[in-house]
């Protein structure tokens, strides 16, 4: 029901099963179930995506990796981009909508999200976007896939001990999408290895991090680029780790 609808249905009456269900969705919400899951729906970007049970919710701070390649890419260009770790497929999707002669690469892992990254490539229309199933941690050579113009990802970070100890919300999203390994840094180290040196010249990679990550992934990637940088977020915390590929 959308706004319109609710405002002028919002006096009428319902049914007994109606409310039944609707009981059944705050008993969820009671228990802590992330609101966009009971949805079925969110909004990123301002596309609409499919989630639920399996899949990373999408979030406003990772709306930075699509910005920061609206910034630097014209949106008639023939690009290729990776959207790696894809998920729902909210970044690779996104980049599609705006960059209507790109290549659009989604690489996701798990089949659960796999679903829901095809389907909402169904849902918005998006012929520029191939979903491909497998592990990034087996690096570019693995996919036989044009080398990209642009590399962006919200990999897991988080600390394999600390996923436990998350707000009750978090723990209903797939480990898969939150494990970043012991110290939280596997992904971003196997990007600086195995993806990093396959970017064109000139190339573009975007990463969204966690709290106090940023530093530490400059170091990993210092070895790829003298262009790399720090985006901070809404609170100001540095979020995204930017670079430029040099020969």
């Amino acid at each position: 029901m959308d706004k319109t609808e609710f405002f002028l249905k919002k006096n009428s009456a319902v049914s007994d099963q109606l409310a039944q269900k609707y009981m059944l969705l705050i008993e969820r919400r009671i228990k802590n179930e992330p609101l966009q899951y009971i949805l079925g729906q969110w909004q990123f970007m301002s596309y609409d995506f499919k989630v639920g049970e399996g899949v990373l919710i999408p979030r406003p701070e990772t709306e930075m990796l699509v910005e920061y390649a609206l910034k630097h890419f014209a949106c008639d260009g023939q690009w290729v981009f990776f959207d790696l770790c894809s998920g729902s497929g909210c970044i690779g999707i996104s980049l599609a909508k705006l960059f209507k002669n790109a290549s659009v690469y989604c690489i996701e892992k798990s089949e659960k999200a796999l679903d829901y990254l095809q389907e909402n490539v169904r849902i918005n229309g998006c012929n520029n976007v191939t979903a491909i199933k497998g592990d990034i941690l087996n690096g570019f050579s693995s996919f036989y896939l044009p080398k990209p113009d642009c590399v962006l990802s919200n990999p897991p970070y988080i600390e394999s001990d600390v996923l436990s100890h998350l707000q009750t919300e978090v723990c209903f999203e797939p480990k898969m999408a939150l494990d970043g390994g012991k110290d939280g840094y596997n992904f971003y180290k196997v990007i600086a290895k195995k993806w990093l040196p396959f970017l064109k010249i000139g190339g573009r990679c975007a990463v969204e991090c966690g709290e106090n990550q940023a530093e530490t992934i400059l170091r990993i990637f210092s070895d790829h680029s003298n262009t790399i940088d720090v985006l901070n977020d809404f609170n100001n915390i540095g979020r995204v780790v930017t670079l430029v590929r040099q020969e």
